[in-house]
């Protein structure tokens, strides 16, 4: 081992010495005369490269192809020269460090080295730029003569003009003067004389002066193009030429204005405004004139700060002015907000999503936790009132987020009741399916708000917004009211009532005529979804053109706003009435075809609100009102055959008790005389169309 180390020793201290001389012979040989005057190759020739410079040479060309990118060349290159390692500039055999990149000494290239050329003397016969200048001498010349005489024509032609005004000018004076003598001689004439002679002095005048103004101007035109000369002329005099030195002091002397003042600088600066310059002015003034105008009346801005906002170019100016409308009235009133929001409706129709988004709904954002309650209204009805004009992901995120938080933060009922109406219009417009669970959460918040109008509004705006979503994405019947009659079974306490065979149960009244009400604000779009969708569709939509009688729109219970009215949730009159004949005809059938939304209201609803109904005792006559309400809506809409077919059979059953069971039931308590079934049956199902049992 011993001995191959000193070997391997040997062998690096020969290696270090060959590479030592290697590099003092190349050095030697670079710095030899024969390469040349400063190492320069002579044209034309090729000079032999050595192993030693070749392998410098390719490592640092491999190198630059590694940082330029070239990697496919690069392996190749490293590939076509086998024998050489890349990877360690000691591979090329010189103790010297690795020299700088090749592009490094391509630039330096230039601060060394510089090829002679062999220059020498030539002479020309032909002076060729004498020729050239008086070339152009002659060209100048000729364009001088023509340009002295235009001037020439011109001047003559001013005094011949000069001359014809002299002339007009005196036979307008001997007008004037017949005119006064005549006055003098007549004065009965006097206004009529006048009158004429004026007009005829007018109009020779006229037609004269524009004639001479006209030769005047091209003249002038032309004399100071050729010899920049100005000539000033004037009907009565000529112009004196002040110096504007002189002028400025005259005026700073006679007027004392303040230079520095803001609307001095303002007013001198209008009548070199532009029409673009009128609406930067606006931006500088208007927060100036703002404090000063009276609580009162600063609803009078509005239109000017919305049109400056609307047409200013600076991005940071717009967003002063909006601030200053959303703040121009500290307490604005119900006229004050319809005002704004009117504004904000328009500015969206002229600038457009995009700037709507960027410049408006931050100034929302900001007046959202306001401490006046009528800034926060504004807030919520603004969000209602630009929902159409936004993109459906900001009405989806955004938007939705913002009037989520007022509703359940805001503690004034004001503000949570134009929160919820917003909800109405937002939902109106909202596509993406995945809100709906959301969008019931907020509709479950606001139906169970403490506020009487809250609710309303909820039952009456929301509520049918939402309902005639859930019917396009045909989730009424398995979601929206499922979920309903599910809290309305909780609430009624089925479960107990079957676990202890109690008669008569402790029930939120509220919360229960909360829910029944919402049921039957749900009852039309309950029938729209399901006469819509009934098997006879396709014939529906083939005889299209078949006139059918108008149907009574009376038959149906009145609605409670025009959201719930079957007209407008179909469209018009004709198509429900072309929806509801179709549906009477199928159902009117000795056997028809059933589906599935039918199917659900007969199988699913009907008997759930009987469980409901008789988990309900009679001890409470406000529930056993109110179910029956229910039941008689629905019995109006769906139509006489439909309860004759459907309704009463499911009661009979209720009421039809076998002879044999009927003492165990009436001892037991659990007989239909004893909860509401009876009452619902008499109210709700037989007097909806007059009928006996």
């Amino acid at each position: 081992m011993a001995v191959l180390e000193f070997e391997l020793r040997k062998a690096h201290e020969t290696i270090k010495g060959l590479r030592a001389t290697l590099t003092k012979a190349a050095e030697t040989e670079l710095a030899s005369p024969e390469q040349g005057q400063e190492g320069l190759i002579p044209d034309g020739k090729e000079e032999i490269i050595k192993p030693l410079e070749k392998k410098a040479l390719n490592f640092l060309v491999n190198e630059y192809l590694l940082l330029s990118n070239y990697k496919l060349t690069s392996v190749t290159f490293s590939e076509e020269n086998g024998d050489q390692d890349f990877e360690d500039w000691d591979d090329v055999g010189l103790n010297i460090p690795k020299p700088p990149s090749l592009l490094h000494l391509f630039r330096d290239y230039g601060n060394h080295v510089f090829p002679s050329m062999d220059t020498c003397d030539v002479g020309c016969m032909v002076n060729l730029e004498n020729e050239h200048l008086i070339d152009l001498q002659t060209k100048w010349k000729r364009k001088r003569d023509l340009l002295e005489s235009r001037i020439f024509e011109l001047e003559n032609d001013i005094i011949e003009i000069n001359k014809q005004k002299d002339e007009l000018m005196a036979q307008l004076n001997d007008w004037r003067q017949n005119v006064s003598s005549e006055n003098n001689n007549n004065t009965t004439n006097n206004e009529a004389n006048q009158q004429v002679y004026q007009q005829v002095a007018a109009e020779s005048l006229s037609k004269n002066c524009a004639e001479v103004e006209n030769t005047v101007n091209s003249a002038l035109e032309g004399i100071n193009e050729a010899s920049e000369q100005r000539i000033a002329f004037n009907d009565n005099q000529e112009q004196r030429n002040i110096p504007a030195s002189f002028w400025n002091a005259l005026i700073d002397t006679t007027l004392s204005l303040t230079k520095d003042h803001r609307i001095v600088l303002e007013v001198s600066k209008i009548s070199d405004s532009k029409p673009e310059n009128i609406v930067l002015m606006l931006a500088r003034c208007l927060p100036h004139i703002v404090p000063h105008v009276l609580l009162a009346r600063r609803e009078e801005l509005i239109p000017l700060i919305l049109c400056t906002t609307m047409l200013h170019p600076d991005v940071k100016e717009r967003d002063k002015l909006l601030n200053i409308l959303f703040n121009l009235i500290k307490k604005p009133d119900d006229e004050q907000r319809q005002m704004i929001l009117r504004g904000c409706v328009a500015f969206a129709k002229h600038v457009g999503p995009t700037r709507l988004e960027s410049e408006l709904l931050p100034q929302c954002w900001e007046q959202i936790s306001h401490k006046y309650p009528e800034r926060r209204l504004l807030v919520a009805e603004a969000c209602g009132a630009l929902a159409s004009y936004l993109p459906n992901e900001i009405r989806s995120s955004l938007v939705l987020s913002m009037l989520q938080q007022m509703l359940n933060e805001d503690k004034e009922d004001a503000v949570r009741e134009a929160v919820v109406k917003s909800l109405g219009i937002l939902f109106s417009f909202i596509c993406d399916s995945d809100k709906y669970s959301q969008g019931y959460e907020l509709l479950k918040t606001s139906l169970n708000d403490s506020a009487e109008k809250v609710c309303t509004s909820a039952r009456q705006v929301f509520l049918p917004s939402f309902a005639l979503w859930a019917v396009e994405l045909h989730r009424l019947e398995h979601n929206l009211l499922h979920s309903i009659l599910g809290d309305l079974e909780d609430l009624s306490a089925l479960a107990v009532q079957k676990s202890n065979s109690s008669i008569s149960l402790p029930i939120h009244e509220g919360k229960f005529a909360m829910m029944v009400s919402a049921l039957q604000e749900l009852v039309p779009f309950l029938f729209v979804s399901v006469v819509t969708s009934g098997p006879y569709r396709d014939k529906m939509y083939n005889n299209n053109s078949v006139d059918i009688p108008e149907i009574d729109v009376s038959r149906f219970p009145k609605p409670s706003s025009d959201l719930t009215d079957l007209r407008v949730i179909v469209g018009n009159v004709k198509t429900l009435s072309a929806w509801v004949h179709q549906y009477e005809e199928h159902i009117s059938q000795e056997w028809f075809e059933p589906w599935e939304q039918f199917n659900w209201v007969v199988k699913n609803l009907i008997p759930r609100l009987q469980e409901i109904i008789t988990g309900v005792g009679l001890t409470v006559p406000a529930i056993t009102s109110i179910l029956s309400k229910y039941f008689f809506r629905i019995c109006r809409t769906f139509g006489r055959t439909f309860v004759d077919k459907m309704v009463k059979p499911k009661f009979r059953e209720l009421l039809d008790i076998p002879e044999e069971e009927l003492d165990n039931h009436v001892i037991s308590g659990q007989t239909a005389l004893t909860t509401c079934i009876v009452p619902v049956y008499a109210a709700g199902v037989l007097c909806s169309f007059n009928s006996t049992i």
